[in-house]
């Protein structure tokens, strides 16, 4: 059941990794790793009870995940476009702590703080670079993050600055290991499943109006079997059509903060 508090006894094969699919040895502690990131949580408070979806991992997949997420979340979220939307409470807010340094106080900041700074420094040269002056014609094509007419971008005077048509150039080797874990975190999670190690998944950014409208159709169109959640306060959510216990390829459908859609297709069937 979604917010469930997870246990051991939830999951068959506990000790198998949900995505590297290996047996995490008995000397090594398995970790709950969160679904959704936790930082991908809007501000808006959760449900009365809810906690958010956890898989067991190994340690190594857990890390390179956070890596990854992290890299999402930066850039994904500077480019949401500022306009009040119930559900992006605080995401861009969270972006921009953590690129700005905190003050050093008088006498000096205390190694947690320095490091803290570093890594904000870090992230915030990241960030200039993914910065690019693109044509109008290169919004909407899963390259760059924004729209034409967002001018200047809206982490001017926060750091960050550009001149002309500013967007976010994004990685998809990031986009499609954040797809295809979600894929397999929300098959064992929600249907006690694993996908085979060399499943094939396929995920794309869907990122024109016409391509939305086109999964909104398919998601209620009634020709296959579809579950939906709304994960926490609404901020994420999916849309699965035929769900992982079919032999058809499942169609999922993950939207963030109810502006970016990632649309993943398992192409062969689930393993036990």
């Amino acid at each position: 059941m979604l917010g469930a508090v997870p246990r051991a006894s939830d999951f068959p094969d506990f000790r198998r990794c949900t995505y590297c699919t290996e047996l995490v040895p008995e000397d090594q502690r398995i970790e709950w790793e969160h679904v959704f990131p936790e930082s991908y949580y809007s501000a808006e408070p959760l449900p009365p009870g809810f906690e958010k979806p956890q898989v067991p991992s190994c340690g190594p997949c857990n890390a390179a995940f956070a890596a990854i997420e992290e890299r999402v979340r930066l850039r994904w979220g500077a480019a949401l476009p500022a306009d009040g939307t119930p559900g992006r409470k605080g995401i861009f807010e969270g972006v921009v702590q953590s690129i700005r340094p905190i003050p050093v106080p008088p006498g000096g900041a205390s190694r947690r703080r320095i490091r803290s700074n570093d890594a904000k420094q870090r992230a915030a040269r990241a960030m200039q670079k993914a910065l690019t002056i693109v044509s109008t014609s290169e919004f909407g094509t899963g390259k760059v993050l924004g729209t034409p007419d967002t001018k200047p971008l809206l982490l001017k005077n926060r750091g960050l600055f550009a001149v002309g048509h500013p967007g976010i150039e994004i990685d998809p080797a990031d986009y499609l290991a954040l797809g295809r874990k979600l894929v397999r975190g929300f098959t064992r999670y929600e249907w006690k499943k694993m996908l085979d190690k060399g499943q094939t998944i396929e995920v794309r950014v869907l990122m024109t109006d016409s391509e939305k409208q086109q999964m909104v159709g398919l998601m209620t169109g009634g020709t296959l079997p579809v579950e939906r959640r709304v994960i926490g306060s609404g901020s994420l959510e999916y849309a699965v059509a035929g769900p992982p216990y079919y032999v058809a390829p499942s169609i999922w459908c993950f939207i963030l903060w109810r502006h970016y859609w990632l649309l993943a297709r398992v192409l062969s069937p689930v393993g036990s």
